[in-house]
């Protein structure tokens, strides 16, 4: 049974060591001058491993603990450690329904921007063809405040839809009357 956090792991390997290799552990953990000799002074593997863990964290304390071990030369000790830490870090392959989740909200999210991107140019298209109107217009104002000054025939007269021959014989007579004024 793999054992699922540092502190379980932890507790594993120093229940395992001898009273004599425990006592060079407490030592040893003592000369790092970070956890307290009344804290771990004639205190059985439980409370070391309290101790450990609240003055070096739980990621740290399996590390420092590997460490001691290999200080005091118990390497099988340390071995142990590093292969219980090894087993708890594998990662797992995720699940059928895990899959299926990733594979929705993939699905969900390209769907997401997708409508984002229509939706972006369907505002852009409306804007550019709302300026096109707008620029038209303002040419259409310009062209009538054109033949006023020119003296060319009303607005309102503009304003009238024209066939194509009409329009092109009214623009041909306007050039003619334009260029002999001049």
């Amino acid at each position: 049974m793999a054992l699922k956090t540092p502190k379980q792991i932890l507790k594993a390997v120093l229940e395992n060591l001898s009273k004599e290799n425990l006592d060079k552990f407490r030592s040893e953990l003592l000369d790092r001058r970070v956890v307290k000799t009344s804290q771990v002074q004639n205190e059985n593997f439980l409370v070391i491993t309290d101790v450990m863990v609240n003055a070096y964290t739980e990621s740290k304390a399996l590390t420092e603990a590997e460490k001691i071990l290999r200080a005091i030369d118990c390497e099988q000790a340390a071995d142990e450690l590093v292969v219980r830490k090894r087993q708890r870090t594998q990662p797992k392959k995720p699940g059928k329904q895990v899959k299926e989740h990733l594979t929705v909200t993939r699905f969900r999210f390209r769907l997401r921007l997708r409508l984002r991107l229509r939706l972006r140019l369907r505002l852009q298209f409306r804007l550019e063809s709302s300026l096109l109107n707008r620029q038209i217009e303002i040419q259409m104002r310009l062209s009538v405040t054109l033949l006023k000054r020119l003296g060319g025939p009303s607005p309102a007269f503009e304003a009238q839809p024209q066939p194509l021959g009409a329009a092109l014989h009214h623009d041909s007579t306007l050039l003619l009357q334009t260029s002999s004024s001049n």
